[in-house]
């Protein structure tokens, strides 16, 4: 994500719920609710700090609120970067690496199942054929 293919947003907010290690924050003046995501955070402390009345700017994908608009009231949004006028909570820089890293977790799983099922199908290659020379023998 880039500054130029996200949009910032202005917001006051209303209240912060963290759930697990995520956090959830609900905005005066959007009817949608902010999801935060614990592995994109740059400064925890300041995301423990957010409360009620505070300025929040965020980004969004560019478009995304237009193409969300009749489903925005029961809409959970990833903030791309999330700032106060003291505080960045969430970079650009830190939501892609942690983009990043996720991309990679998920390479990864797949070439180990694929490998897995690969091993699985020659060894069932080997032996059906095994089995069909033992029964070939068999019958001679």
């Amino acid at each position: 994500m880039t500054e130029d293919n996200t949009q910032e947003y202005e917001a006051t907010v209303y209240n912060v719920v963290k759930e697990g290690e995520n956090y959830y924050v609900t905005l005066q003046e959007y009817q949608f609710t902010l999801f935060v995501d614990h592995s994109c955070l740059h400064d925890q402390e300041a995301m423990q700090a957010l409360s009620t009345g505070d300025k929040l700017y965020f980004r969004l994908f560019q478009g995304e609120l237009d193409m969300l608009e009749p489903y925005i009231e029961s809409a959970q949004l990833s903030a791309m970067s999330l700032r106060t006028d003291y505080d960045q909570i969430i970079t650009l820089d830190s939501y892609n690496e942690n983009t990043v890293l996720q991309a990679n977790n998920i390479k990864v799983v797949l070439i180990s199942l694929s490998v897995s099922f690969f091993i699985i199908s020659l060894l069932l290659i080997v032996l059906q054929v095994y089995k069909f020379f033992k029964r070939k023998q068999h019958n001679l």
